[in-house]
């Protein structure tokens, strides 16, 4: 029987060399390279087109068509549409061709030898031209098949006025002086080969090949995605739709290997703007592309490479070979091509005093937040003869401190072994009282990691040795420390080795292992960290994905994740792309980032230190990280906005990072568009300010939309009432907001989402009222608004951390719903159900929970009397007014509750042992019993919110977090307002504020503070 061991013993066991030419990075010649004033590349227009063609007409004007697009996919359609434009801004659809039942693919438009021509890709295989009557496009056409094989057909004009037929992935043939009398010739396939790729790369998905001579020099361009090792660039597994190219002297052979000159761009073509001027097309059709399915363009920059430079460190001179004639082909550098990290920026540094390298630099950045509060930085650096030292108290610039380290020269010591010998990859790490440096340097056979003390406490040293031999510890690299809940300390290095340090810290205790994910495969080859986040332990690592070093790849920070020190850990997957050997830190403010320092050619910058906000999603069974889906609130300081925005018009807003202090309107017949957006609602406490559709439309596109966190670190959340309007949102996070609602009964509410993603205590999609919801490969906890006033029966199995494709409706709940939620391909990693309309005299509903790992249950009536018994299992049933709630097979896991009460009437006494995460009253009586010392009940006072005349009595009840968390903030809120009162007994309390309004009080006695406690006083008295 085979056996997988996730954690290897390998003490004893012989070591193994590993560096080699495993650095190299290349600055001057990079495939993105955007300014620091780079903003988003938009869409031309708004239309399903992908595979987009565009050619310079009689009238020199410019004329575009491209494949169709369903559901975000291309697809083959028997309608293709052409466009006109006079300046590339403003567009007008000229005409739509009907084929009737023929469809086709990729079509291309050209104008050649006085006429304008489409190319045709059947499908199914096979491709056709055809050639208008008339210049303005209006007449008649005639269409012949070219292949009976074959796709993505285009035509290419050498200067002597041959025209050559280019299809797939490099077929290109002569055609006859007539075009449509079809080939004159057999066609010659090209090699297509990498530079520098090697046996382990591939390109998969090779496709859309287009031919153009640039300076004299025949250019073929195809689409594919690179793989390496069963995954893609920026370490997908489905790879990215990168442009390729490849140059000759001839059209049809001799061509070079091929590099990525045009990345996420999708089949592309080039044609000449009016002023004579280089452009492409993108196409996006891959996760990481600005855009999906909608039409776009570039200028193309030609850089020379002809020299060869000295990048930076030890790396040596990298000649510029993989650029066929010392021409590199690549995008524009004033727009961002790649979303979430294509807005990266670097943080600027100090220089090292004395370097030899022309610019300040940076590789395998660390930084973390010292025991002062400074943020600190260190990495690969300077001219690597020491170990250097930056500070920062705000992250937005690191000043040089100085040299912490610069070892004696003594030649019996272990470390100058080699003459010149050369430091990497510091990191500084604060446990047991001072700082620590895992360092690597090439010292020979003595070893190329250790590890030093600080002997006066402070990040700046000075250092000494921490062991006292006479050695390194092995000779693989990449030094780390861990520091576990327990205080024991660890070792990590390489690509996931670990070992126990000994109390002393100059020694270990217990033999090397190896974290090794379930799936056999390593996380990453080099640049091994270990943190824990809530319960997981995180291992990331460096690797190459979809190409090896210093070929066309990304290199990317992998991760795996566990629930113990030892495993088993989760199959690997990527966390940040582009990081590589970085690290993931808190920032001062709670929020998890990953360090980086930009080391391939498709990177938003080089060498260079950098970070970025990773999103961070605690499944249960699984831990989520990814960066955040939009960085520009990196690129631009918040612009703050006071008062309403109330939306009446049409109104488009890219780029920027607001921070409104109001509410967000949106009038009837208004549209609001969004693109690369950071909107913050701010606010003195949370649901004071909302998103508020009034019948109008929201467009929003690779953004960010919600809440904020106050200057003490305290959440406040808006909340999203799309009673009637719609809300399109393509590639947008939601953030701090306590739910998106739909409770119109006039209107309806439209929410269509692509993507859409769940970022920092998003709520839910809150299915009510009446609404029509479409979610496609998106990510967000979803509520279920079950209405019982009609009665009726249904069971709910909601399966969570998995792809979900369900229609949820009247047909599959109770009568009484109005809504419908459509998922596809769809993950929930949380469900909320909400038990709406529970009454004391309606028709009897039952409602039978199925087994789900992560659900919170709701429940919402009027006058409603009784006793009401919680707990999480449902080991007896929960009887409320007119419904029953039991669970199907097994236990539900229901892991708190949510009550929602109103009624001058009501009058409910609440037990059990469980949480309580959301409370609001607006009238009657409500007491919640716990038992005495033990405080069972607990309340997270997400939202406990009193209104009008509501009285709620505590008795033996836990309000606020269970426990201390890491930066002890205010996570809650307790508001009080109309004639409203809250009084209580034997209360414990922590992390909670509590504000009155009007003539609202509170009055609790026998408090138990064990945490941070704040009082806002608007109205009536705070007695605690």
């Amino acid at each position: 029987m085979r056996r997988l061991f996730y954690v290897v013993a390998l003490s004893g066991l012989a070591h193994v060399t590993s560096l080699s030419a495993q650095h190299g990075v290349i600055r001057e010649y990079a495939a993105l390279a955007p300014t620091p004033e780079a903003v988003a590349l938009s869409p031309l227009f708004d239309a399903s087109l992908t595979d987009v063609s565009i050619c310079t007409g009689p009238d020199r004007t410019y004329y575009l068509t491209g494949s169709s697009v369903a559901q975000g996919v291309v697809c083959a359609s028997a309608q293709v549409e052409i466009w006109r434009s006079t300046d590339l801004r403003d567009w007008r659809k000229l005409r739509t061709l009907d084929f009737d039942v023929e469809r086709f693919l990729a079509p291309e438009i050209y104008w050649l030898q006085g006429m304008f021509w489409l190319a045709l890709g059947r499908e199914g295989g096979g491709t056709e031209l055809l050639r208008f009557a008339s210049a303005d496009l209006a007449g008649g056409f005639e269409r012949k098949q070219i292949t009976s094989h074959g796709a993505d057909p285009s035509i290419f004009r050498d200067d002597d006025g041959r025209c050559y037929w280019v299809m797939g992935a490099g077929e290109i043939a002569p055609l006859a002086a007539n075009p449509l009398d079809g080939l004159a010739g057999a066609a010659q396939t090209v090699t297509l080969r990498m530079a520098g790729g090697g046996p382990q790369q591939s390109v998969e998905h090779r496709r859309g090949a287009h031919l153009a001579k640039i300076n004299g020099k025949y250019h073929l361009f195809v689409t594919g995605r690179l793989m390496r090792n069963g995954l893609g660039r920026t370490g997908l597994a489905q790879g990215v739709d990168d442009v390729l190219v490849a140059a000759s002297e001839r059209p049809d052979r001799g061509y070079s290997d091929f590099y990525v000159a045009f990345p996420h761009a999708g089949q592309t073509t080039l044609f000449r703007d009016r002023a004579g001027d280089l452009w492409a097309t993108f196409s996006g059709a891959d996760p990481r592309a600005i855009f999906v399915g909608r039409p776009g363009a570039f200028r193309v920059e030609q850089v020379p490479a002809t020299e060869p430079r000295w990048p930076i460190g030890f790396s040596g001179l990298d000649k510029p070979a993989r650029f066929p004639f010392g021409l590199m082909l690549r995008p524009d550098t004033s727009f961002i091509y790649e979303q979430g990290m294509g807005f990266a920026r670097a943080v600027p540094l100090d220089k090292v005093p004395g370097q030899r390298a022309e610019v300040p630099w940076i590789r395998d950045t660390f930084i973390m937040v010292g025991h002062d509060g400074s943020y600190y930085l260190t990495g690969t650096s300077g001219n690597m003869d020491g170990i250097n030292l930056w500070k920062s108290a705000d992250l937005k610039r690191f000043e040089f401190v100085r040299q912490v380290w610069t070892p004696e020269a003594d030649p019996s010591k272990w470390y100058n072994s080699v003459p010149d010998r050369l430091f990497w990859a510091p990191e500084l790490h604060y446990l047991k009282g001072t700082y620590w440096i895992a360092f690597c340097i090439n010292a020979g056979k003595f070893g190329k990691n250790g590890l030093l003390k600080s002997t006066s406490g402070r990040a700046e040293g000075p250092y000494e040795l921490a062991f006292p031999e006479n050695h390194g510890v092995d000779q693989r690299i990449d030094a780390s420390l861990f520091e576990d809940a327990d205080g024991s300390a660890y070792y990590v290095w390489q690509d996931g080795m670990i070992r126990r340090l000994n109390a002393a810290m100059n020694g270990f205790d217990g033999p090397e292992q190896k974290i090794v994910p379930t799936d056999g495969q390593r996380v990453g080859y080099e640049g091994a960290t270990l943190v824990k986040i809530g319960p997981w332990y995180v291992l990331t690592a460096g690797e190459w994905n979809g190409g090896p070093n210093r070929a066309d790849g990304t290199y990317d920070m992998m991760y795996s994740c566990a629930k113990s020190l030892l495993g088993p850990y989760r199959p690997r997957r990527v966390a940040v792309p582009h990081a590589g050997h970085g690290v993931l830190f808190r920032d001062k403010t709670g929020r998890w980032n990953a360090a980086l320092f930009g080391n391939d050619r498709t990177a938003p910058f080089r060498a260079m230190p950098g970070f970025v906000p990773v999103e961070i999603t605690d499944t249960g069974d699984d831990l989520i990280i990814r960066p955040a889906r939009t960085e520009s609130s990196t690129v631009r300081e918040p612009a703050i906005r006071q008062g309403d925005w109330v939306v009446t018009g049409v109104q488009t807003v890219r780029g920027q990072n607001i921070r409104l202090n109001g509410n967000l309107v949106l009038e009837p017949n208004a549209v609001l568009t969004l693109e690369d957006c950071r909107v913050e609602i701010l606010g003195t406490r949370s649901r004071e300010h909302l998103v508020d559709w009034r019948g109008g439309r929201l467009i929003t596109r690779r953004s960010t939309l919600g809440g904020f966190v106050s200057e003490d670190g305290t959440p406040v959340h808006t909340v999203f009432h799309l009673y009637q309007g719609e809300w399109e949102a393509v590639d947008t996070t939601v953030q701090y907001s306590y739910g998106i609602s739909f409770h119109g009964q006039q209107g309806r509410g439209v929410l269509k989402g692509t993507r859409l993603r769940a970022g920092p205590r998003p709520d839910a999609i809150i299915c009510s009222g009446r609404a029509d919801i479409t979610l496609i490969d998106s990510d967000f906890p979803i509520g279920l608004g079950v209405y019982v006033h009609k009665g009726g029966k249904t069971r709910l199995d909601l399966p969570t951390g998995q792809p979900l494709t369900a229609v949820y409706d009247a047909r599959t709940l109770t009568p009484g719903v109005e809504w419908r939620l459509d998922l596809r391909n769809t993950r929930v990693g949380h469900w909320f159900v909400f038990l709406r309309n529970i009454g004391m005299n309606g028709p009897p509903c039952e409602v039978a929970l199925g087994e789900s790992k992560r659900l919170i249950v709701s429940l919402l009536g009027h006058n409603l009397t009784g006793a009401l018994a919680l707990s999480n299992d449902l080991a007896e049933p929960v009887k409320l007014g007119n419904l029953t709630l039991c669970r199907a097979d097994k236990p539900p896991g229901i892991s708190m509750w949510g009550l929602y009460f109103s009624g001058s009437d009501t009058d409910l006494t609440v037990r059990g042992d469980t949480h309580i995460c959301e409370l609001m009253q607006g009238g009657g009586r409500l007491h919640l019993a716990g038992t005495f010392g033990r405080n069972e009940l607990s309340i997270g006072c997400t939202t406990l919110e009193l209104s009008g005349t509501a009285v709620m009595t505590l008795d033996h009840v836990h309000l606020g977090a269970r426990s201390a968390g890491a930066n002890d903030v205010i996570i809650g809120e307790v508001n009080v307002a109309g004639d409203a009162v809250l009084t209580g007994t034997d209360v414990s309390v922590r992390g909670v504020r509590f504000h009155t309004r009007d003539r609202g009080r509170v009055s609790l006695a026998g408090l138990d503070k064990k945490g941070r406690i704040e009082v806002r006083r608007e109205g009536g008295p705070i007695e605690l």
